[in-house]
């Protein structure tokens, strides 16, 4: 029999980078199939490697590719598969392909591209290669409907390996008294309501959003808790409480796991009308991620995210009552950003600190990805897009490092980010943040004078927006070196 191969590739330019994050998008694609394909993982094997594992017969290989790394080691692969096995269709899917088909189709290691979620079209197309059809070309998923759609195959991998790899990523050995055995990423719905204009989501889904059977999603994830071990959950949907009959299910069913979700402040925001976040925090959620970006409000309307800054200060009391913590993300070097943005990024920031000090405050600099309105600006300033899937693949979308491909990025404005999001402002509100750049602060302070005064000074500093002149690192690096502790790197070492 023949067999279909899945390939997702190694999303990493370096092993010092590298984690091993359950292979998703592949097990989703794996669960519409009638025959178990193939799983091969790029960030487990090298695309050497990941050609050896394959025995017998191949239909057909399907690679799965975010933009950047993956797409280049989704290349590797496919001209490996081309050179051995040369009649063998190689079909792409994922984010990439799916934002930019015409383009990907042109690549002679790309036979067909599938557009959309491909559960129900790659089963098709299969089925389509056993009848001895032709399915060259680009085709458009246009099923949106996921209510009886089988979840992930988890059988298929070894879940074991994963759980152990992914005890690097727990947030803490413990949350709710409950000690934490295996960190999961998951996806409960595809698609969002709103329409940022850096993200891609409605490019590909036009404002669309579809969920799984969420009795099928609490009983998967009851057992993965109970019989694999993975009882530290992250919700990666890019809108999880999106319909509230749906949240509440999930509230009242799961067990045996704590959780986090993606959450958008509209949603907060109504969640708190609902008087739904304090069931939501008994069901074990802890922690919110939420894509705030700015405190800008011109940013922010730039951005169309359709919130104030009031609306984030009320969310993030609102989580702090109901014992959650939230995690604001915030987006830098934004074609429309100016030095003011900065200092309205800086002072909002400061405010949320003093609600919570134990909200982690996530630094990111914009990447530009197609295909959305701000990537079409960003290449209106200049910008240069890359013309290939081949070019694609060596872009790097370094979220955590300002970007070398933005012509407007400066360094300097980079340096000052990191300086007061990740040194000034936790020195300023001291928390007990356990990961991050500077951790347990709060603990260290009370035992030690010099860092007593270098909290001062950050305060003062965060209160008159000064920052020039950074004498009190001197003093940070003397206690650095009186604890043995690694000196202070600008948003990378950890005290």
């Amino acid at each position: 029999m023949k067999r279909v191969i899945l390939f997702r590739g190694n999303a990493y330019q370096s092993e010092e980078e590298k984690v091993y994050l359950i292979p998703l998008s592949l097990l989703s694609l794996a669960a519409s199939l009638h025959e178990p394909p193939v799983i091969l993982d790029g960030n487990v094997h090298s695309e050497t490697e990941c050609c050896r594992l394959i025995d017998g017969d191949i239909l057909c290989v399907g690679i799965s590719a975010l933009t950047g790394p993956e797409v280049a080691s989704g290349l590797r692969f496919a001209k490996l598969i081309r050179e051995r096995h040369p009649e063998v269709p190689i079909i792409w899917g994922g984010w990439h392909v799916s934002c930019l088909p015409q383009q990907s189709i042109k690549n002679p290691y790309v036979d067909a591209v599938v557009v959309g979620l491909g559960q129900e079209m790659l089963s098709v197309m299969v089925s389509g290669l056993k009848e001895g059809r032709n399915l060259q070309g680009i085709h458009y998923a246009s099923h949106f409907d996921l209510a009886n759609f089988p979840l992930p195959a988890f059988h298929l991998i070894d879940m074991e390996f994963y759980r152990r790899e992914s005890l690097l990523l727990l947030p803490y050995p413990e949350i709710d008294g409950q000690k934490l055995t295996g960190y999961l990423y998951y996806v409960t719905s595809f698609g969002c309501p709103h329409a940022c204009g850096f993200c891609s989501n409605n490019t590909l889904f036009h404002h669309r959003w579809a969920g799984y059977a969420i009795d099928k999603v609490v009983q998967q994830l009851n057992w993965l808790a109970d019989e694999k071990g993975f009882n530290c959950v992250a919700l990666n949907d890019a809108e999880f409480f999106h319909r509230v009959d749906r949240v509440e299910y999930f509230c009242d069913h799961v067990q045996g796991f704590v959780w986090d979700a993606q959450a958008s402040v509209k949603s907060i925001l109504y969640l708190e009308s609902k008087d739904l976040l304090s069931k939501i925090r008994k069901s074990g959620c802890w922690h919110m991620n939420v894509g705030i970006e700015s405190g800008s409000a011109e940013l922010l309307k730039y951005m169309n995210k359709g919130i104030s800054t009031d609306d984030i200060l009320r969310v993030a009391s609102a989580l702090k009552n109901n014992g959650i913590v939230g995690c604001y993300n915030f987006l830098f070097a934004l074609p429309a950003e100016q030095e003011a943005s900065l200092n309205d990024s800086f002072d909002l920031a400061y405010r949320l600190k003093e609600i919570n000090a134990d909200s982690p405050l996530p630094v990111s600099f914009y990447s530009p990805l197609p295909d959305n309105p701000i990537f079409q600006d960003s290449i209106q300033r200049g910008f240069q897009s890359p013309q290939s899937l081949e070019e694609w693949g060596n872009y790097n979308p370094s979220y955590g490092r300002l970007n070398p491909a933005l012509p407007w990025g400066q360094r300097r404005r980079e340096k000052l980010i990191y300086n007061v999001m990740t040194f000034y402002l936790p020195m300023a509100v001291p928390g007990n943040l356990m990961r991050g750049t500077i951790t347990s602060f709060k603990q260290k302070v009370e035992r030690s004078a010099i860092l007593r005064l270098i909290s001062k000074v950050a305060r003062f500093r965060m209160d008159q927006r000064w920052f020039s002149f950074p004498f009190e690192r001197l003093f940070f690096d003397l206690h650095c070196w009186l604890m043995h502790k690694t000196s202070y790197v600008s948003g990378r070492w950890k005290l």
